[in-house]
């Protein structure tokens, strides 16, 4: 949580774009943790706000994340809740 409280929600860009892959790397490689899991919600809505980032960068970043996200839920209510998250 210290980086999503924290680093992805610094007032520099920098210090944001050095989050969003620690991020990404947390989803991609410890995704099936339960401490993962259950988090998987607030991780989308962190990547989400990436997509509204002026970096090309963190967009890509962002656009991988929300895949990752909905690969990693095991959960068909989770995802079918992240999919309407997404078309809000």
């Amino acid at each position: 949580t210290r980086i999503m409280d924290g680093v992805l929600q610094d007032a520099k860009p920098q210090v944001r774009a050095a989050g969003a892959p620690y991020l990404l790397c947390l989803v991609k490689y410890c995704g099936v943790h339960p401490l993962i899991q259950e988090r998987l919600k607030l991780v989308q809505q962190h990547f989400s706000f990436m997509l509204s980032e002026k970096s090309e960068f963190m967009q890509e970043v962002a656009s991988k994340g929300i895949g990752l996200v909905y690969d990693m839920c095991s959960d068909d209510t989770i995802k079918d809740e992240l999919v309407a998250t997404l078309a809000k």
